[in-house]
């Protein structure tokens, strides 16, 4: 289930669950479990967007082919979605 989540970036204050992973997209962030299978949150979340391309990192690392996507979530820290011609990510 993915959910949107409101930070407080106070590092003292923030705590991540072991079994949830942040996935940032256009500004809002977002939690997946770390089970829920790759591909089709980060399709849905950026559906959401209205983005038909789009461009997803996982721990600062881009995912340049669907074919190297992970299945799940495990293992990853964070993920970032941004609309396809964003510069900066």
């Amino acid at each position: 289930m993915v959910r949107k989540t409101n930070l407080n970036w106070d590092t003292r204050e923030e705590k991540w669950n072991a079994e949830k992973v942040p996935i940032l997209c256009n500004g809002d962030t977002y939690e997946a479990d770390e089970e829920e299978d790759f591909a089709p949150v980060v399709r849905k979340l950026a559906r959401e967007q209205g983005w038909g391309r789009f461009r997803v990192f996982t721990d600062g690392k881009e995912i340049e082919k669907i074919s190297e996507a992970p299945e799940t979530f495990e293992g990853i820290e964070e993920v970032k979605i941004s609309k396809f011609d964003e510069a900066g990510w």
